[in-house]
Parts: structure tokens; sequence; C-alpha cells
């Protein structure tokens, strides 16, 4: 009796002893593994690591990788002011650095934050949203999100705004990508097509057909139509699409759209998302841009004309551009940096009584002063109406090659007018 009760206190002790030192281990652990110094971006965050952050302490709520934007004090769904981690986050984070997506409806459940970008799936799992996952979102004012059915911002489209936070089962098991845009210095949104979609909205838009028996003024070699091979509204984007094939007596057909006597503008920020032509493209002359809404009665050039975005060949820049008369044709204009084409950007002018200034991807590469008809530019203080084309060949760019890619496709995600 003695022996045993020697050998079973002596069991007891030795388990006493490993549970102590376990005990140490794992305290030791959570703490090196918790106390993190102050917070800094691009960081991996675990539930209950502590940081401090202008002069305060914060727990972590929820696990995350911090980007700039997430500070501690402004995303109280992640972070605990002096907490120590056992306090739920709340359900209603403010979306004021970002959109917030929420894994419940009504804001409930795990909150992610997103700043300006365009999210691919992949990305955004790697922003810790899963596969097809949200159930509303918070959206700043001034920020507008695109929600995409499919992977690279394919299929349905749904846009969200401050006004249309909540999207409920819209989308629920439904969101491949998204697009996130900061529109907050833009002004008031007057008017836009965002190609949602399966047909060219007629209330917007009136086609060009054919060569106004000269290529438009340009010699170009394409025949305009309005058919489906050269025109499409597919997967949340205008599609102009440049062929090689006999039509009307020309050996190429594309498109020409413009708003006229449907929508016009004076002044304003005038901006659209598009992808150009890739490949080999000698003799392809991509355009956006505006003629004034007098053409029919004063002619070209006394009419004006604004050149958004131009590019021919194998040109790494735009070209923006300006014509008038000013006792006979007059242009001014100027190239953009290096820009990457195979993707979208986001091409934009500045217009107002004063000044025309242009824009890639936010960068201004151009502008003229037009106040009080500087240099006779009084065409641009009257109404604009606005026009996409995919020229082929013309006094510009000169004829394509036999290395020129064939079909030439130009995708426009959206066009927006703000003032």
């Amino acid at each position: 009796m003695h022996t045993l009760r020697k050998k079973s206190f002596g069991k007891i002790l030795a388990l006493v002893m490993v549970f102590t030192l376990l005990c140490g281990i794992y305290t030791t652990i959570q703490v090196s593994a918790a106390a993190r110094g102050a917070w800094a971006p691009n960081t991996a965050y675990a539930v209950n690591d502590t940081v401090t952050y202008s002069g305060s302490t914060y727990t972590c709520l929820q696990a995350h990788t911090s980007l700039v934007g997430w500070e501690p004090s402004n995303v109280p769904a992640l972070w605990e002011k002096g907490g120590s981690g056992s306090t739920p986050p709340p359900t209603t984070p403010p979306a004021t650095n970002g959109v917030t997506f929420y894994a419940d409806i009504n804001y409930g459940g795990t909150a992610i934050t997103l700043g300006v970008g365009n999210y691919t799936l992949s990305q955004l799992n790697a922003k810790g949203i899963p596969n097809d996952w949200m159930s509303s979102l918070k959206v700043p004012d001034g920020w507008t999100v695109e929600v995409y059915q499919n992977d690279n911002f394919g299929g349905t489209k749904w846009t969200y705004t401050s006004s249309s936070s909540w999207v409920g089962t819209d989308v629920n098991d439904q969101m491949s990508s998204v697009k996130i845009l900061n529109t907050a210095g833009s002004g008031n949104l007057v008017w836009s097509d965002e190609f949602n979609g399966n047909s060219l909205d007629s209330s917007n838009w009136v086609y060009d057909i054919g060569t106004n028996g000269n290529g438009w003024g340009n010699n170009e070699l394409q025949y305009y139509t309005d058919r489906s091979q050269n025109v499409q509204v597919t997967d949340g984007n205008l599609v102009i699409t440049a062929r090689k094939e006999s039509y009307g007596g020309m050996s190429y057909t594309s498109a020409r759209i413009k708003t006229k006597d449907l929508r016009q503008f004076t002044y304003g920020k005038i901006e659209a998302r598009i992808k150009l032509p890739s490949g080999e493209t000698q003799g392809i002359w991509p355009a956006f841009w505006m003629l004034g809404s007098n053409i029919d009665s004063v002619g070209w050039p006394n009419c004006g004309e604004i050149d958004i975005m131009e590019r021919v060949n194998f040109d790494t820049f735009a070209n923006a551009t300006v014509h008038w008369d000013s006792y006979g044709h007059a242009s001014y204009g100027n190239m953009s940096g290096y820009i990457d084409f195979s993707q979208y950007h986001v091409y934009s002018i500045e217009w107002d009584s004063e000044y025309i200034r242009w824009f890639v991807d936010g960068i201004k590469y151009n502008e003229i002063l037009i106040k009080n008809g500087t240099g006779n530019t009084e065409e641009f203080q009257k109404p604009f109406f606005l026009l996409f084309n995919l020229a082929v060949g013309g006094n510009w760019p000169g004829s394509p090659n036999g290395a020129t890619t064939f079909p030439a496709k130009m995708y426009v995600d959206y066009v927006r007018v703000y003032r």
C-alpha cells in the first residue's frame, strides 16, 4: 500500500510537471507570437496579436494581411483598441477607406475591406475572400463597385454605389471578380453607359454606316457596319471588331458609334475604361473622341473636335489632340507616356470654360487654354457628342501589312460623364 501510494504520487507529480512545462511553453509561444510591436502594412497578423498604433494598443480580432488604409483605428472589424481579443468584432464597420465585403447579409459575419483596384478571383482569395463569397457590402460616398459573375471581369455585372450598398441575395455565390473605383473627386455622375446588357442601347448610340465617300476624310480602308460581327455588347463590355473581309466594296469592316442627337455635353469630366487591340497592329487606329454638335450646320473643323484618346500602329503612347478653325484648320496635341495597351486603362478629359486637360489613369499629360476663346477656340464653349471607332488604314497610320492581326478588337468597359 505504501509503495503503491508512492508510485501514484510520483506519477501525479510527473504529470503536473509535464502540464506545467507545456503551459509554460504555450504561454511563451503566445506571448512571443502576439506581441508584434508597431503596426505595419503588408504584414500577416493572427487573432489576439497586439500592436501599437498612434500611441494606443490594439488587439487583432480576425487573421489578415494588412494593407495601406487598414490602420487599426480605421478598421474596427479587424482591431479592438485596448482589447483582449475576447470582444466579438462589430458587424457594421464604416466604409471610409475602402469597400467592405461581408460574409453574411445585413453586414454580418467576416468583414474584409479592399481599396481601389481590379481584383481577379485569385486576388480576392489572397485577400481573404473565399470563392464566390459575398452577401452584403458597404461602399463609401463617391466610390463605385462593379461585381462580375465570372473571373477576369466577365459574365453578368452588378454596379453598386453608396446609395445601393446592401446586396442581399443579388450576387450571393456569384462573385468572381471585382472592380473598385474612387470617383469622389469627379463631381456628380450625369450620364454613363456601363454596357451591362446584351445589345447597344439605342437611347444612347447611333451608327455611322459606310465610307462617307472618302474614307471619312482620312482615306480609311474600312466599311463601317451595324452588324454583330463588328459591334457587340457582351460580358460587360462594348466590343468593336475590325475584320479583314470584302464588304461594300472595301477590304475591311469595322464599326463607329456616336451619341449625336441623343446625348451632348458642354464641360465636365468625361472618361472611358478601354482595352485596345493587341498583337500586330500596323494600320489599326482606335479612337475615343468628340465632335461639336453643330457639325451639320457649320462643318468641320468649325464645329471643333476633341480627341480624348487615339493610338496608331505600334505606338506605345496615346495621342491627345484638339482641332478647330482659326482662319483655317488649327490643331494642338501631345503624347502620353508609355502605356501597356494589353491592359485596360482609363482615358479622360477635364473640360471647363478655361481649360481642357487630358489624363491616362489619372495622370495628366496635356492641356490647352480656351478661356475667352484664346486662339479662336470658341468652338470649345459649345455642346459636343461622343464617338468610339476602330479605323483600319488611313492617312495617319498607313495600311495594314501581312502581319497585322485580324480580327482586331477594342473593348470599352464603360463611359461616364461627371459635372
